[in-house]
């Protein structure tokens, strides 16, 4: 009798154990960094989606997409110019089938689907500093693979360099680059309306 309670009491400890151990890894934000989060922004797709941009700019006149009403429309331009450009890199790894879906049905990229956020209105010839694309909210995770000690975003410069900012940095940079647009609108004529 004393050896089944003890079988017992080890089984629910394990499986509570357990159980705490799926829990606390559901949540993203709180996984063990050896579990990986396929939520999160993936480092190889940010390098293909960084290099495509780079090459649309070349073949526009040193401008990264634009035109469109809405910034993702804009971006949209980019799968539209190269058909070799994969549009999955544009999200996380657990978005990329729906996203592929979706873009092959309606040609658009929806905002719940792209992990992502552009700042339209860019050239490659702009300060480096600027944000090109960034994590369209705050984590800790750097990429699928790193988990950062603080929250912040991935975001690529102008430059083409991506870089994990504190959230603090990132609003900073982003208020930047959204006034050097602004200043941009009001100096080119037809860029303020998306043209």
């Amino acid at each position: 009798m004393a050896k089944r309670v003890i079988i017992i009491s080890i089984v629910a400890v394990l499986a509570l154990l357990g159980a705490s151990v799926w829990w606390w890894n559901a949540n993203p934000e709180r996984r063990f960094q050896f579990l990986k989060n396929e939520t999160a922004s993936c480092a190889n797709c940010r390098k293909q989606f960084g290099m495509g941009l780079r090459i649309y700019a070349a073949d526009h006149e040193n401008w990264f997409p634009k035109g469109k009403p809405d910034p993702l429309e804009s971006l949209a331009l980019l799968a539209e110019h190269d058909p070799q450009f994969q549009v999955h890199v544009m999200t996380s790894h657990d978005k990329q089938t729906p996203l592929r879906r979706f873009w092959s049905d309606h040609r658009r990229l929806p905002e719940h689907l792209v992990c992502y956020r552009y700042n339209a209105g860019l050239r490659i010839e702009d300060p480096g500093d600027l944000i090109l694309l960034y994590h369209n909210k705050a984590t800790r995770w750097e990429c699928s693979l790193h988990k950062a000690r603080q929250v912040g975003r991935p975001c690529m410069d102008v430059g083409g360099s991506w870089t994990f900012l504190p959230e603090e940095e990132f609003a900073r940079r982003q208020q930047r680059t959204e006034e050097f647009l602004r200043q941009r609108g009001s100096e080119v004529p037809g860029l303020e309306d998306g043209s």
